[in-house]
C-alpha cells in the first residue's frame, strides 16, 4: 500500500495500540470483544503433495494414503481424521508420520518430496501455482475460515487501517486463483480402489 508498513510476527495476539501495532492479522482466534474482524479468505485445506513423490509412490486415489509416508500440520484447521472421514472414511489413518507445528514448514517437507500433506490452499497457492505441489486427488477439501484482520473497533475510521484493508483485500482476491477452483462436493464422493 502507500503507507508504511511494519511486520512482526508471533504465535500469540498482538495487543493492539499498546505494542504500537494498529493491525493483527490472527489464525484461528476469535475476534476479541473490542476490536472487529475482516476474514480475509476462506481457505480450503487439500492433500498436496511434489509431483516427484506423486510418481515415486504411485499416489493416485485416497486408498494410497495408508501406504504413503504423511505429513501432519498440527496447527492445521482440518487434521487428517476429518479429511478422511468425508472423502474416504475407508482408508485407515496413518499412525506415524512427520510432525509440524507451522503450516510453512509442512509445505515446505511435502515441496521437498517428504510426504502427504494436509494443508491450505491459500498457504501453498505459490507452490500450487508454480507446480511444486500437486493435488494428487484433485481438487477436493474442506473450508475454513482461517486468517482475519482484526483492528480496535475505535480505530475504525483510521485512513491508514482503512487504507492497508483495501490494498490486502484485493491483492489476495487477484492472487488466490488456486483456492477458487477447489471443488466441494455435496455428498461423499464414492471410493476408488486400487492403485
Amino acid at each position: 500500500p502507500e503507507i508504511d508498513v511494519t511486520l512482526s510476527s508471533g504465535n500469540e495476539p498482538m495487543r493492539l495500540g499498546d505494542d504500537g501495532f494498529m493491525i493483527d492479522i490472527q489464525h484461528a482466534r476469535p475476534v476479541p470483544e473490542a476490536c472487529e474482524g475482516i476474514v480475509l479468505a476462506e481457505e480450503v485445506m487439500v492433500p498436496m503433495a511434489s509431483p516427484a513423490f506423486v510418481k515415486q509412490y504411485r499416489v493416485k486415489n485416497p486408498i494410497d494414503i495408508e501406504r504413503v509416508p504423511i505429513i501432519f500440520s498440527v496447527r492445521c484447521q482440518v487434521q487428517w481424521n476429518q479429511w478422511l472421514d468425508q472423502y474416504a472414511a475407508h482408508v485407515p489413518l496413518p499412525t506415524s508420520g512427520m510432525i509440524f507445528d507451522r503450516s510453512y514448514l509442512s509445505i515446505a517437507a511435502a515441496m521437498d518430496s517428504l510426504g502427504l500433506v494436509l494443508d491450505s490452499t491459500l498457504l501453498a497457492d505459490h507452490a500450487l501455482r508454480t507446480g511444486a505441489l500437486v493435488m494428487p486427488f484433485g481438487p477436493i477439501g474442506l473450508k475454513v475460515i482461517s486468517h482475519r484482520l482484526v483492528y480496535r473497533r475505535a480505530d475504525r475510521h483510521d485512513p491508514f487501517i482503512m487504507s492497508f484493508i483495501d490494498w490486502i483485500t484485493k491483492k489476495l482476491a487477484s492472487e488466490s486463483g488456486i483456492a477458487k477452483g477447489v471443488k466441494f462436493p455435496k455428498k461423499k464422493p464414492t471410493p476408488k480402489t486400487g492403485s
